[in-house]
């Protein structure tokens, strides 16, 4: 689970022609008060503190940076800027050939061996049995490959052992 966002919105303009996304083109305080009621909302429905952040669209500006500095128990922010104090995973590799359609093929001829941490993005939510298949072909390439799977939570306290934050019961 990683906070996404409160309301995904993606479908405005500002007054000067700008596409506006929750968390790029949108102001500062609303990009704070997302952050803040999509953590409030999965402490109380939930009963968990959440870690990690990635914008929906992957959509963010340099307000961006700044309203995550303001949500300290966000500590990953998934394809992410530095600045924020966050632990960026990088966007290097792709599953979904567009958004929504796993291929195997294309995810194979473009992986890259050497790269030590990929971060995928999946959309599991939109795919019939023809694309679960693929995403399988593609988990099953990675375990040939000997790679291990974990969440970014758990890979940054993995990365950060000595973080007491994060030794939050309620996680």
């Amino acid at each position: 689970i990683f906070n996404h966002g409160y309301d995904h919105f993606g479908n405005g303009v500002d007054a000067q022609g700008r596409a506006v996304f929750e968390f790029k083109n949108s102001s500062l305080a609303d990009q704070i008060d997302h952050l803040r009621r999509t953590q409030a909302l999965a402490r109380s429905k939930l009963g968990i503190t959440i870690r990690a952040f990635g914008a929906p669209f992957n959509a963010t500006d340099s307000l961006t940076v700044d309203a995550l500095r303001a949500v300290p128990e966000l500590q990953v922010w998934i394809f992410g800027q530095p600045g924020a104090g966050k632990f960026v995973l990088p966007r290097v590799a792709e599953a979904e050939f567009p958004t929504h359609y796993p291929d195997a093929a294309q995810f194979v001829a473009q992986y890259d061996p050497t790269i030590a941490i990929i971060t995928l993005q999946l959309h599991p939510a939109g795919w019939a049995d023809a694309r679960w298949l693929e995403f399988e072909k593609i988990v099953r390439f990675l375990k040939s490959r000997n790679a291990s799977f974990t969440t970014p939570s758990d890979l940054y306290r993995f990365r950060h052992p000595d973080v007491r934050t994060y030794l939050d019961p309620s996680y």
